[in-house]
């Protein structure tokens, strides 16, 4: 007769891990308010930022200025009316890039526009572009033409500014 072994023995389990404490009731409320803060702060820097007035003369924000002051062609991109398939792709690519960029603040060095938007900016163009076919036909010239004579008044401020 063989010898019986005797049955392993079941492995007691082991103990629940401690319950975790609830999070505050309040944290949900403060991350949204410092969320929106921060959003806030952004926008107010990168898209609202005007030209300072300085010794009686209009000069530009060295931490940049405004988009709508720089390139107000963008703002077509968010005119109403119904959207081609292309147009809404490319503004919702637009907006996704350009989230992250509003919510970060750093003023780095010395710019004329926005810091950051170089890295959304084509996409809002393309956008802009399409959407140019709803709008008045004088009102992407006039757009487009205020960005050109913006920039023009930037270059000749930095090379008056910064040649010596």
């Amino acid at each position: 007769m063989a010898s019986q072994r005797p049955a392993p023995r079941a492995a007691s389990p082991a103990p629940p891990p401690p319950a975790a404490a609830p999070a505050p009731a309040w944290l949900p409320w403060a991350l949204l308010a410092a969320t929106l803060a921060a959003w806030l702060i952004g926008v107010r820097g990168d898209l609202l930022r005007p030209p300072l007035w300085q010794k009686g003369a209009l000069v530009p924000d060295l931490r940049g200025m405004g988009l709508p002051l720089t390139t107000p062609f963008l703002l077509l991109a968010l005119w109403p009316g119904k959207r081609a398939p292309f147009e809404a792709r490319a503004l919702a690519n637009c907006a996704l890039i350009a989230l992250p960029a509003l919510l970060y603040y750093n003023d780095g060095s010395m710019q004329f526009g926005n810091r950051f938007a170089l890295d959304w900016e084509v996409l809002g163009l393309l956008a802009a572009t399409s959407a140019a076919r709803r709008v008045p036909r004088w009102l992407p010239w006039t757009l487009a033409a205020w960005g050109v004579v913006v920039g023009a008044w930037g270059l000749q401020w930095f090379r008056s500014a910064f040649q010596r």
